[in-house]
């Protein structure tokens, strides 16, 4: 935001690359916009201390075992965020929590069973429609004699980027880090009627299939309007399609949603040929 409003900026990042949660692909295509559009970014940094003087901030860092020093007008620190329930006094009740936030099951109790929580305060994913999910989890175990568990693989999110990354699911490396044996195929958008209509034909819509049933446990979508395609990808994890569940659709044309209907038609046509 600020690179597109003229300011020079410096991202100093910790890691080999941005975004290590992100889908690989999809977090190094930003990264390559971003560092074309005129970003630096330093990799596999340390930072040893910021000072103020003068009017500026001198960042000192280290990176491949070499001391620098990065002089700035504004640092922005982004460290993340932590739950805030301390100063509660959980423990005098008998609630459990630690750095991470208060302590629940999968039916979201705490260590007390007729105390629940949810959102930030929780180790969970940090947005808020998936706060608002598990709101509604905790209303309903409240009430019904039947209670109903989380369920974070079906979880959908977008990273409001140049261009956008929508993810619903599990990604690639999360499939790969449980031992799930899974296949990745993708649709360029280099080849879509839209896309080349609109020139913006970077981007792809990826799926993770799980190899023994045929479901797509998880979608990743890189597009300028990402965002608008992430309904669809929720609906196909949260559902557990397959590729002939989504052609069972019609997709219109030309639109960038028809590139779920070209991906699972291609699925199909791989396994008609491998027969």
């Amino acid at each position: 935001m600020f690179n597109e409003l003229g300011v020079k900026c410096t991202i100093l990042e910790r890691g080999e690359r941005i975004l290590k949660r992100v889908d690989g692909d999809a977090a190094l295509a930003v990264q390559e916009k971003m560092m074309k559009n005129g970003i630096d970014i330093e990799f596999n940094v340390d930072i040893d201390r910021v000072d103020f003087e003068n009017g500026k901030f001198e960042v000192a860092f280290s990176q491949s075992s070499k001391k620098r020093v990065l002089q700035s007008e504004n640092v922005l620190l982004a460290t993340g965020r932590i739950a805030n329930v301390d100063s509660l006094g959980l423990e005098k009740i008998g609630v459990e929590y630690d750095k991470k936030g208060v302590k629940v099951d999968k039916f979201l109790r705490t260590t007390k069973e007729h105390i629940f929580a949810c959102g930030d305060c929780i180790d969970s994913p940090k947005f808020a429609h998936t706060a608002s999910y598990e709101a509604n989890i905790v209303v309903h175990n409240m009430f019904a004699p039947a209670p109903f568990a989380v369920d974070y693989d079906k979880n959908s999110w977008v990273l409001f980027s140049d261009p956008e990354i929508a993810i619903a699911g599990i990604g690639e490396d999360e499939a790969k880090k449980r031992g799930l044996d899974v296949e990745i195929v993708k649709y360029d958008y280099r080849v879509d009627a839209k896309a080349q209509i609109d020139k913006a034909e970077l981007g792809f819509v990826k799926f993770v299939i799980d190899k023994k049933s045929g479901t797509i446990i998880g979608v990743v979508v890189l597009n300028e309007d990402a965002a608008s395609l992430s309904g669809e990808a929720a609906l196909i994890v949260a559902n557990k399609m397959n590729e002939k569940a989504i052609l069972n659709a019609i997709h219109p044309h030309p639109t960038l949603s028809e590139a779920y209907g070209k991906l699972s038609q291609q699925i199909f046509f791989n396994k008609m040929v491998k027969r």
